[in-house]
């Protein structure tokens, strides 16, 4: 704040005239109004100093707020913090307050996580996850938080949860980065930190500042922090913490990205000496690059060029032809195998293509767990491969827009936290590594009875367990399935994973590191895709596939042909009878030895014997030495 040249009055510092009651926004959720936090400090001699709102974040109750809310008016410490969040009433609950345990500050902006114990007085059942984009301005706006109006200052009578409505009017650049958006709202002291949200209810940014035009008129502008910045130095699911090794230059830390790069330079796949360009637009031959050295790198050696616009001198040649052969790059219009075929390695790639890719290299089955996002249309080409990309954790979507934007291009640090994910193995049904499973989630755990509930007098709870194959936890009076076996209502019984996977003619086979079920070499998803069945490929060759109405067919090309696709001669001068599988000339064309048809000769007085491909001369004329027959 201190670099921008305006006159920054940090809220927090001053208190604000008495300003009449401000209206509550109908379109405000629930879930948004409970994610807000009243956050004061308490001096050594246990006074209360300073005021601010924040934002809970995660499901942890990780809050974030400004940091010279931290910095400037509570000295730093954490200690002297106390973080009391909202209950259903849009009152503030003090018995279930809690002293933050760490203090994350960002560099570049004013902008700091408290994150929270892991115990606390009571669960955490509503927050906001911050956007990743850039609220437009003109985009409508409520800012929320505690604001110093009323009684004395710290009176808990005058402490009432309050909305301020506006728009967003311009920005405030600093080099690259915009560093605060305006707002014609009025920002109150006391607002510091509050959460600003959009139409939709998503976190857009934190209440900032106010600042005066200096125009003679003296106006009065309020700033707010965008909120895609608390990635910078924070990630709700706590990815950030999990960067490994070295990082390029223009990588940080703190990045929320920067786990990903971390794991990828450590493993040699991207170089720490030089720029990684995180928010540069991801090309698919840099998709496919790095796709294919996650999964171990060139597995063969290649000669032939598969894709007219990936030549051999091309550095991602080598790639591609993995990814052609493996089945995973198919081309434009699935044309692989075919010429001309073009595989576009310069243009963008997009969410629903990469997901598409992912799923084919890593051989991912739909579970059907995740729940549905609202613009993966039904009967898109995509639409499948973004619900399988969602219920292995490759994407969880934008924070509370239920939105995954399959048709946005995305950059190269978001490649690599796809590609990333892809290779932990986790999935939905097991909390994406978080854990547990989100509490919207519908998943498949691994839930039995209590053994309370199985009435035998003459079993102990550990014994009634066993009998349906589980364990018995002391803990929670339940019977567990152990690792490797899931609970089957059908049987009333837990059964081991392998089992599961055979099950009514499934057919699959389990795979432990993802704990899913996977369709095994020769057989892909039917079309319930909760079956395997016999792939195209195994019965009819590699160039079939499957259509919509569950048919096996040869690609445009290929004839069927003693069971198998096989390529369709060059015809020439004629058309392919894909029945005989053989050329039939036009007039004017014999059938060659290779089967194409190719012109008949002009013989001149004699004919054309197409079995010795040579012109027979008649009545009396002679073989020219241009090959045709003259009686001169």
């Amino acid at each position: 704040m201190k670099n921008i040249p305006l006159s920054i009055i940090v809220l927090g510092s001053l208190i604000a005239s008495i300003l009449p009651p401000l209206a509550g926004a109908q379109s405000l959720n629930s879930k948004t109004m409970q994610s807000v936090v009243f956050i004061f400090g308490i001096s050594d001699n246990g006074e209360q100093i300073g005021r601010a709102s924040g934002v809970i974040i995660s499901s942890k109750g990780d809050v974030a707020t400004n940091k010279h809310v931290v910095e400037d008016d509570f000295g730093y410490s954490t200690k002297k913090l106390l973080v009391v969040p909202t209950n259903a009433n849009e009152e503030l609950d003090w018995e279930c307050a809690w002293i933050p345990t760490k203090y994350i500050p960002s560099s570049k902006f004013d902008l700091a996580v408290l994150q929270a114990p892991t115990k606390k007085p009571c669960s955490i059942n509503h927050y906001l996850e911050p956007v990743t984009e850039l609220a437009p301005t003109g985009s409508r706006l409520q800012i929320l938080g505690y604001p110093a109006i009323g009684q004395s200052f710290f009176h808990k009578s005058s402490l009432s949860l309050t909305t301020i409505g506006g728009q967003v009017s311009g920005r405030v650049n600093n080099g690259n980065d915009v560093t605060y958006q305006k707002t014609d709202a009025k920002i109150i002291s006391g607002n510091s930190g509050g959460p600003v949200v959009d139409e939709k209810n998503r976190l857009i940014a934190l209440a900032a500042a106010t600042t005066t035009t200096n125009t003679g008129e003296d106006e009065v502008i309020g700033l707010i922090v965008p909120a895609m910045h608390i990635y910078s130095i924070f990630t709700p699911s706590g990815e950030a913490t999990k960067s490994s090794g070295l990082l390029p230059p223009d990588v940080g830390s703190a990045d929320w990205f920067s786990f990903a790069i971390g794991e990828f330079t450590a493993a040699g796949h991207i170089s720490a000496n030089a720029s990684f360009r995180p928010g540069d637009m991801a090309t698919r031959a840099e998709f496919i690059d790095l796709l294919i050295k996650a999964k171990g790198g060139v597995s063969g050696q290649y000669q032939s060029q598969s894709f007219s616009d990936v030549p051999l001198s091309s550095p991602f040649f080598a790639v591609f032809e993995e990814a052609g052969v493996n089945g995973w790059v198919k081309g434009s219009g699935d044309c692989y195998g075919k010429k001309p075929c073009n595989a576009k390695p310069n243009d963008r790639v997009n969410r629903a293509e990469a997901a598409a890719l992912l799923n084919r290299a890593f051989g991912l089955d739909a579970l059907s767990e995740a729940p549905a996002f609202n613009d993966n249309t039904e009967g898109a080409w995509f639409h499948d491969a973004i619900r399988t990309a969602a219920d292995h954790c490759v994407l969880k979507g934008d924070a509370n827009t239920g939105r995954v934007r399959p048709g946005d291009s995305m950059n190269r640090a978001e490649m690599a936290v796809m590609i990333s994910r892809i290779t932990k193995g986790q999935t939905y049904r097991n909390g994406c590594g978080e854990g547990q499973p989100a509490s919207n989630r519908q998943s498949t755990t691994k839930t039995t009875p209590k053994a309370e509930t199985i009435n035998d007098p003459n079993k102990s709870p550990i014994n009634i367990c066993k009998d349906i194959n589980a364990i018995y936890t002391s803990s929670t009076g339940q019977c567990a399935c152990a690792t490797g076996s899931t609970w089957n209502k059908a049987v009333t019984m837990c059964v081991t994973s392998d089992a599961r996977c055979k099950e009514n003619d499934r057919n699959a086979g389990y795979d432990p590191v993802r704990d899913t079920c996977q369709c095994e070499n020769g057989t892909e998803p039917g079309a319930d895709r909760k079956s395997c069945i016999p792939s195209c490929e195994a019965t009819y060759g590699y160039a079939s596939y499957r259509t919509s109405t569950g048919q096996c067919t040869c690609l445009a090309g290929y004839f069927l042909k003693d069971g198998q696709c096989k390529m369709q001669p060059y015809c020439g001068g004629g058309t392919f009878n894909s029945v005989s599988g053989t050329c039939n000339c036009s007039n004017g064309y014999y059938e060659k030895a290779d089967g194409s048809c190719g012109v008949t000769p002009f013989c001149g007085n004699g004919y054309f014997d197409d079995i010795n491909v040579t012109c027979v001369c008649t009545g009396g004329a002679s073989m020219t030495s241009s090959g045709y027959c003259s009686k001169y």
